[in-house]
């Protein structure tokens, strides 16, 4: 993965992506927030590009661009396939356009929710929270010993792997 520079980012996210979400990312540049009652983690300007490359986010749903996630099983992202690029949320298991769900059409109204997280003193900061045996395979989602704290890098590895297995499951269930 090349070495991309947040300012090289920023310029090219001035040209693609709204207003509002450049100005948030020049004010915040990340961070941990709270949406609603739901945990947003947003990434850094030079974790974007990584982190889109490492999710095979192009691969799995063309014209996504995540930019967060709920520190959880499912990602926030632009659908860049629109000229007004509304707001999904995707699951990053099994993440295609047939599971996105449209959040917000302004990222600009959306931000406006936002409120800090309150971190102070934790030792997950950065870390994702994933199911063991993902529930759209069969995993329990409430049993607390199907879940287990991953690291940003142990996080890529594991979608990965379980979108590997759904996209060979859902290829062998398709009629040729």
């Amino acid at each position: 993965m090349p070495n991309i520079s947040a300012e090289t980012v920023l310029v090219e996210l001035k040209r693609s992506f709204p207003s509002s979400y450049v100005d948030f990312l020049n004010r915040h540049d990340g961070g941990e927030w709270e949406h609603g009652g739901d945990l947003v983690v947003t990434w850094s300007a030079d974790q974007l590009v990584q982190f889109n490359s490492e999710y095979r986010v192009q691969r799995l749903a063309p014209g996504l661009f995540l930019f967060g996630s709920d520190g959880s099983a499912e990602a926030y992202g632009f659908d860049l396939r629109s000229p007004t690029k509304p707001l999904v949320r995707v699951p990053f298991v099994g993440m295609g356009w047939e599971s996105a769900i449209p959040i917000a059409e302004d990222f600009g109204d959306w931000c406006t929710m936002l409120t800090p997280w309150l971190t102070v003193g934790s030792d997950r900061v950065g870390m994702q929270l994933a199911e063991i045996k993902p529930v759209l395979l069969g995993g329990d989602p409430v049993d607390p010993a199907n879940r287990t704290w991953l690291t940003r890098n142990q996080h890529f590895e594991y979608v990965r792997f379980w979108n590997d297995v759904v996209t060979l499951a859902r290829s062998k269930s398709t009629p040729q």
